[in-house]
């Protein structure tokens, strides 16, 4: 669906939005296009020994937001591609957009013209810990095992790898601007080992610092990450309605930017932009971003012109309807999974004011338990609820045994040596969590029961989520 401002309506958009004042620009106008994608909604896989990733509601409202902002400030067209409820935001959604806006500039493109393009992309985020590969989570990506280990090479296929987008738009020899508001969630790779020599171990770490430093992208053509590499971050209070809606800490940032600009009648320049983005003082709610791009003249071109004529946005959904899955080899893909357990009893859970999963209140499960031992080390529940289902994790880096399992982080993303522990449900999770798990009682062979009990903080959060789990197997 195409979105225009009606013409009747533009002098008086421009003298309610940007005053009469006409800032000089030091760069002549450029064409300014744009791709928003806000992937908040994310496909579950039906198996329970596979894993997807929870909801994210404010990347959509922040790829509309900024969208917004950039057609009423003069982009010529843009196209905003988000998962509004019943729809999801899939890896050839992302591609196909891709391709459209830069077909569209091509198309419109006039000889002697460098347009500039403004890509900016919020998701969950995850990055090999290696040479720090950064993949932006499409909605239908599902994966097996451990993150750390999943296939770089994979991942860029079934991902949006930010390398390979960034050689695409190089190819299409434009100025652009990549904003990547996302996790870079990941554990660092260990270098040391028993069976390699010092100085073998040295090359490796040497190999990894020149990827890493490819992978920072030295130009200038600016391409900036919500936080470093391995760290993760949270969406923050959209500006226009902070109580009720959120939205990506970069678009946030952008979003008061350009309206402080309007306010005051101004335009806003790429360098503005990269400079608000990545000003260490400039919002008290956010960080600011990871860049290493070079400065060049073109930065200061336009990008929101006060009185500009607003453009076009193509209203985009997500399309995508099954979870794809990565990233084992081919081989181990078509292995037998671990055959989920059947069980039957109750994880009953409380929750206190503060605490942001249930928000204070109770909730007692009392059926459609599948229980799956992915390896002596992880046990993964799955629960079927009509109001979201629910899934819980407890990790130890040695065999699940009756215990207490204390200083546990987010799993399956716990440093080595760690416990680990998830518990999510009715789409909402954790980006962060500190918890601690008790194993009461573990079935044998043929049968047996499963008791232990749980308490998860969340983020920031000042209350827990507790839980006792009591299932039976067998006849």
């Amino acid at each position: 669906m195409i979105r225009r401002i009606p013409l009747p309506a533009l002098v008086l958009l421009a003298l309610l939005l940007f005053g009469c004042a006409r800032p000089a620009a030091a760069q002549p106008a450029s064409p300014v296009y744009f791709l928003s994608v806000g992937s908040s909604r994310f496909l579950q896989p039906a198996d329970p020994a596979d894993h997807g990733f929870p909801e994210l509601l404010g990347a959509r409202n922040g790829a509309n937001s900024l969208a917004d902002l950039l057609a009423q400030g003069g982009a010529k067209f843009g196209i905003t591609l988000t998962s509004p409820e019943g729809s999801i935001v899939g890896k050839k959604d992302i591609d196909a957009a891709v391709e459209a806006i830069l077909a569209r500039i091509a198309k419109d493109r006039r000889a002697g013209e460098t347009p500039l393009l403004i890509v900016y992309i919020a998701a969950h985020g995850i990055s090999d810990g290696f040479s720090w590969n950064q993949f932006s989570v499409p909605g239908d990506l599902t994966y097996r095992g451990e993150p750390e280990k999943l296939s770089p090479v994979e991942l860029a296929e079934q991902a949006i790898h930010a390398a390979t987008l960034v050689d695409r738009l190089n190819k299409a020899k434009l100025h652009y601007l990549l904003v990547v508001d996302t996790c870079y969630e990941g554990t660092p790779s260990r270098l040391d080992s028993p069976v390699l020599t010092p100085m073998a171990q040295q090359n490796i770490g040497d190999i990894a610092t020149a990827l890493r430093f490819l992978n920072e992208f030295h130009q200038n053509d600016p391409v900036l990450f919500s936080i470093e590499p391995g760290k993760t971050v949270k969406v923050a209070p959209d500006p226009a309605d902070p109580t009720h809606n959120s939205m990506g800490p970069l678009a946030r940032r952008l979003v008061l930017l350009i309206n402080s600009a309007k306010a005051n009648g101004r335009g806003v320049t790429l360098a503005s932009m990269v400079a608000a983005l990545t000003d260490p003082h400039g919002d008290p709610l956010t960080t600011p971003s990871i860049t290493h791009a070079q400065r060049a003249a073109w930065w200061d071109m336009p990008v929101i012109r006060a009185g500009a004529q607003p453009g076009e946005i193509e209203d985009r959904e997500g399309t995508a309807t099954v979870p794809q899955l990565c990233c084992l080899a081919k081989s181990a893909r078509a292995a037998a999974a671990p055959k989920p357990l059947p069980a039957r009893g109750s994880v009953i859970l409380r929750s206190a004011a503060g605490e942001s999963i249930l928000g204070g209140q109770p909730l007692t499960l009392t059926k459609d338990f599948a229980v799956t031992f992915s390896d002596p080390q992880t046990l993964d529940i799955a629960v079927a609820d009509p109001d979201g289902d629910w899934s819980f994790e407890f990790a130890a880096p040695i065999p699940l045994a009756i215990g207490r399992y204390a200083g546990a982080t987010r799993s399956p993303f716990q440093q080595d040596g760690r416990n680990g522990m998830s518990a999510s449900g009715h789409s909402s999770g954790c980006n962060e969590l500190h918890g601690e798990f008790e194993i009461t009682a573990l079935p044998g062979a043929g049968g047996g029961r499963l008791a232990l009990r749980f308490t998860q903080y969340c983020d920031d959060d000042k209350a827990p989520l507790t839980g006792t789990i009591d299932l039976a197997f067998g006849n």
